[in-house]
Parts: structure tokens; sequence; C-alpha cells
């Protein structure tokens, strides 16, 4: 079994999107921050999590985050 690691990453990103339907925004600025963790149990399993924050114009925001377990072959 090899050695244990932790791992992470952080970001900011800035944009714009222009799109129209009838049940979404349309067009909107964004700003997004957000960052993940990486924990290697073995050299062929890890555990990784991430969460991001985006805020938008008109007063929206959105929240993503997640969970997955690796089996690496």
């Amino acid at each position: 079994m090899g050695e244990k690691r932790l791992s992470g990453n952080i970001f900011f990103a800035v944009g714009t999107e222009d799109f129209a339907q009838i049940d979404q925004i349309g067009r909107f600025a964004s700003q997004t921050y957000g960052g993940g963790l990486r924990f290697q149990l073995t050299a062929r399993q890890d555990v990784t999590s991430y969460a991001s924050y985006q805020k938008r114009t008109q007063n929206r925001t959105d929240t993503a985050f997640g969970f997955s377990y690796g089996i690496h072959f």
C-alpha cells in the first residue's frame, strides 16, 4: 500500500452568456468561485469532492457540489 496523499485546488472565473429559450434567463454575467479536494487512499483508489458558487446578474445564484469514489485500473 502506498502513501496516502491529499491534494486540492481552488478556482475563480468570470464570464457572460447570451442565450434564450422559453424557460431560461436569456442573458447574464457571472462570477464563479469553487474548489475541490482529492484524497488518494491507495495507488488505485481515491475519494474526490468539489463545490462551487456562482453569483449572477439579476440577483440569481447557483450552487453545485459533488463527491466521488474512484477505482483506477
